[in-house]
């Protein structure tokens, strides 16, 4: 069609775009943010013409039905990383003070759980894009002490739900355990040194890409005994809110640590089967 223009653009024009975008794959809030940055093309480009299309009932018909129709896809299971995970990779996949590749991988899980993040967050984007500006930089780990440490300050410049880049610093405590993530880091950071760069990083200087994160994951996993399939890089993140959960934390300070805006932290929490079968117990009881 070679008569179509883009400003202003017509009702027959946004349902094309709008069908096409979910054939695409994209889910039906993300095709109404795409809309709204078409509206907010139209207020800059065509002001006089106005954006009345987008209520129009047909397309809002179409939009309904991508919604219903997306929203019948079942969605792909995501377990948990859960602290009995990581002692179990860390029992089949010892991590040596000589190996710099096996302790970073291993400080980066130990981030991304304890500071409930995604791994997106603490991994670049691919082997060659690295902005210091948004990626996580060994400049942006501190400490509470240099000579007994007790806390470790990591700052995260921006993330997905954060794009004005307002930044955020997660804190990490020493938890006298195996699983601890001062004893992952720390040494880490000793044997990696202080040279700028991306925190994350292997021997031979090449980052640590989410890919190559998730990659690197599923292996333990695997060497674990564990089915890799259903865990992901967001897999610590629903692991470190499942966890608190499940230990009885306070549902605000789990909203503050997972950085939460809304109650929707509630849908990583994942009860455990053992959990809910008891419910029968409890609620067979007679009063």
């Amino acid at each position: 069609m070679t008569d179509l223009q883009p400003v202003p653009a017509s009702k027959h024009q946004l349902m094309l775009f709008s069908a096409y975008l979910a054939l695409q794959g994209l889910k039906w809030q993300t095709i109404k943010a795409y809309l709204s940055a078409v509206r907010h093309l139209h207020l800059i480009g065509a002001p006089q013409e106005g954006f009345s299309d987008i209520a129009r009932p047909r397309l809002q018909l179409l939009l309904r039905g991508i919604k219903r129709s997306t929203s019948a896809i079942p969605r792909r299971t995501r377990l948990p990383t859960t602290p009995l995970i990581l002692q179990q990779v860390w029992q089949a996949c010892p991590v040596p003070a000589t190996d710099h590749d096996a302790m970073m991988i291993w400080a980066a899980m130990a981030t991304c759980f304890f500071g409930f993040l995604r791994a997106g967050e603490v991994c670049c984007p691919s082997a060659s894009d690295y902005d210091p500006t948004w990626h996580l930089c060994v400049s942006d780990v501190a400490l509470d002490s240099h000579s007994a440490p007790t806390r470790l300050f990591i700052t995260i410049k921006a993330s997905k739900t954060d794009p004005f880049r307002q930044g955020v610093t997660i804190t990490l405590g020493k938890t006298g355990q195996q699983l601890c993530p001062m004893s992952a880091i720390l040494p880490y950071v000793a044997v990696r040194g202080a040279d700028p760069g991306p925190l994350f990083r292997f021997a031979d200087g090449s980052f640590l890409t989410r890919g190559k994160f998730v990659s690197e994951v599923r292996q333990r996993l695997m060497a674990a005994k564990i089915d890799p399939a259903p865990y992901s890089g967001h897999s610590f993140r629903i692991g470190a809110a499942t966890t608190a959960a499940h230990a009885g934390m306070d549902a605000t300070m789990i909203q503050t640590l997972g950085r939460w805006k809304s109650s929707a932290y509630q849908l990583y929490i994942k009860i455990p089967r053992e959990s809910l079968a008891a419910v029968s117990a409890v609620i067979a009881v007679v009063q």
